[in-house]
């Protein structure tokens, strides 16, 4: 949503309307879940994907036709036999679906995307937030590949040559803490608080680490190898910590791909992300 509601912006400041296609709810075997969104343009271009197929392709069929009547719609699609079989299913679903016209013309229109903005860039309304400790070379690679991917991001390093707008430019939020565990406290962390320690060495890993640990956020990863891993853990039992307290952690942090670079280490940490993110909304209890 963070980058549909940015389109939304900069299509509203220029003058432009459009339809906004919202997936409202799903069942069974459909494209994207309740929330999904997609931005259709008097072109006939679109801006997001509520999942592709039949679906989308139902939409777009409609799209013209909310946009000329200058109204909303809301519909029920089911796919069901060959269009599941289309989609790349293997069995059907049903998914209802809202189509807005959105008149540029309508000063509240931009007022209520840019509140939706603040919203998502202050983390009340977060999916999830990343705090990426370590502003070096694998917290610069990672921040954009978590922004394209909707998770909200925060950049934390207590050396502002490295953590600023300039290297990361698309960060909701960046800190220069005086050390590094300091910036603990001014966090509420929870259940969608992914901790990632990518830090220039071990010392400011296990000093995060340490903090990590003494919080409730849902996902804790550190980089390194296991022998780095096992040294460090070594130290914080001796320091009173216990098995329980380390089992929490994922390290070797990201999914086994043999990532060596900056760029393929984003992307093994990017995957977990996402497997926990799509497990705690699985799991999450439904209104």
């Amino acid at each position: 949503m963070k980058r549909i509601c940015a389109e939304a912006i900069r299509l509203l400041k220029s003058g432009e309307s459009f339809v906004q296609v919202t997936i409202l709810a799903s069942s069974g075997s459909v494209p994207r879940e309740s929330g999904a969104c997609m931005l259709w343009l008097a072109d006939g271009s679109i801006r997001g994907t509520v999942g592709g197929g039949s679906l989308e392709a139902g939409v777009i069929r409609l799209a013209p036709q909310v946009f000329e009547a200058r109204n909303g719609q809301t519909i029920n699609i089911v796919l069901d036999g060959s269009d599941a079989v289309a989609a790349g299913m293997i069995c059907g679903g049903s998914a209802t679906v809202r189509l807005d016209y959105v008149d540029a013309e309508v000063r509240s229109n931009l007022e209520h995307f840019e509140a939706l903005d603040a919203t998502i860039k202050s983390g009340a309304d977060a999916d999830g937030t990343v705090y990426i400790f370590g502003a070096g070379h694998c917290g610069m690679a990672l921040a954009p590949v978590l922004s394209a991917l909707e998770f909200r991001t925060a950049i934390i390093d207590d050396r502002e040559e490295f953590a600023n707008s300039s290297r990361f430019p698309l960060a909701d939020e960046i800190v220069v803490p005086q050390s590094m565990d300091l910036s603990f406290a001014d966090y509420e962390w929870g259940a969608h608080s992914y901790i990632v320690i990518v830090t220039r060495g071990h010392v400011h890993d296990q000093l995060v680490l340490e903090s990590a640990l003494k919080t409730n956020a849902g996902y804790i990863g550190m980089i390194g190898s296991s022998k780095k891993r096992e040294s460090i853990y070594k130290k914080l039992l001796e320091k009173g910590y216990t098995q329980a307290d380390l089992d929490r952690v994922c390290s070797p942090i990201g999914i086994p791909i043999d990532a060596q670079t900056p760029e393929e280490i984003a992307i093994s940490i990017a995957a977990e992300l996402i497997k926990e993110r799509t497990s705690k909304r699985k799991t999450a209890p439904q209104v």
